[in-house]
């Protein structure tokens, strides 16, 4: 399976599959994988990622579960970094979207 990032200005992509949007985000291929798990797909099925308007993927295929533990962080030490995602606990924010 593969999706398409679709720049939408400001480091944001929007996440495309079979020409349908998913969402948007700056992480498309974690964030994607995390949106294809939501959606019902497969957790073992094989993904990657393409920019839109490139001819050839830029990721290796990896099982969609493997991709949506994944997030990256960025700090002023070290730059950026692969980290595990961890959910937001909305409950934080008395029950208001964040």
């Amino acid at each position: 399976m593969e999706i398409v990032a679709r720049p939408i200005g400001q480091g944001r992509f929007a996440v495309m599959l079979d020409g349908r949007e998913l969402g948007r985000t700056r992480q498309p291929l974690y964030e994607g994988a995390r949106m294809l798990l939501a959606a019902g797909h497969d957790p073992d099925a094989m993904l990657t990622m393409r920019l839109e308007g490139n001819a050839f993927p830029s990721f290796k295929p990896m099982p969609i579960a493997a991709l949506a533990k994944w997030t990256i962080e960025e700090t002023d030490k070290s730059g950026l970094k692969r980290r595990r995602w961890v959910p937001i606990d909305r409950s934080v924010f008395g029950g208001r979207k964040a």
